[in-house]
């Protein structure tokens, strides 16, 4: 898989918004919420400025919330609502079934990148 057209950020650009809140709707913790719109500033950062820089910001991101010692579970749970939600978004901005699992695919691929970005900064 080649994640580095990110076309799959360009299909959910106009779609963060509503992911996020159907985050608040459901009550997920505001700590939780929290992280899941910075995580959906670097998606944004990673779809306007490329994957290398995508990286270095999730390592800082991952940085910062040492520092303000939030917990990686916290990160981690806020990454995985992202993937769940975007889910029936995802659905709607690629056609067919093919379309779905390709862009499905590339989305958990650049997730599971930023991820483990994040996850350094930690270290």
């Amino acid at each position: 898989m080649n994640i580095t057209g990110l076309d799959v950020l360009t299909h959910l650009r106009h779609r963060w918004e509503a992911i996020t809140g159907k985050a608040q709707e459901m009550g997920l913790d505001t700590e939780t919420v929290e992280q899941m719109r910075q995580i959906v500033t670097l998606l944004r950062t990673t779809e306007q400025h490329g994957l290398p820089n995508g990286t270095t910001a999730a390592e800082s991101l991952g940085r910062t919330l040492r520092q303000n010692r939030v917990a990686l579970p916290v990160a981690l749970e806020a990454m995985f609502q992202i993937r769940k939600l975007a889910r029936p978004f995802m659905v709607r901005e690629y056609p067919g079934v093919e379309g779905f699992l390709e862009g499905q695919l590339q989305f958990e691929e650049l997730c599971n990148t930023l991820l483990k970005y994040i996850c350094k900064g930690y270290i």
